[in-house]
């Protein structure tokens, strides 16, 4: 709510705390995604920052801990539920840093290299929930 009525908060704190992508301490960055991710769902489209967060936000979406990435992934499911028509309005057809951030975060972030590399065993293009669950 404290952010909502002063946008500033959002540039001096929530921004760069969320372009760490290296953070030593994974528990802070789920406090400011999460802090970022209900202040989107609070303010919406009205918020300055709206597109600007959930490019920020995004890439966390993919972080190989648990704790980091079901919380954003649910909370962006909402967010992208509300608002979606607004945001595809904002971000035009199409909008490529979203693609680059999202990019960098998986090249830059060395635990997601060794969890990519460990995946390998798996064969997970041939998935089929149909045959999982037969």
């Amino acid at each position: 709510a404290l952010l909502a009525q002063s946008a500033a908060g959002v540039s001096s704190h929530l921004l760069p705390a969320l372009s760490d992508y290296d953070s030593p301490s994974y528990q802070v960055s789920v406090s400011v995604i999460l802090v970022a991710l209900y202040y989107l769902l609070h303010t919406g489209p009205s918020s300055p920052h709206f597109v600007t967060l959930i490019q920020a936000l995004l890439p966390w979406s993919l972080h190989h801990r648990h704790a980091v990435r079901v919380p954003t992934q649910v909370l962006l499911h909402y967010v992208f539920e509300r608002h979606m028509g607004t945001l595809a309005e904002k971000l035009g057809p199409v909008n490529v840093t979203v693609l680059v951030e999202v990019q960098r975060f998986l090249s830059q972030n060395s635990e997601l290299s060794q969890i990519r590399d460990r995946q390998s065993l798996c064969h997970i293009q041939g998935f089929s929930l149909e045959h999982e669950t037969s």
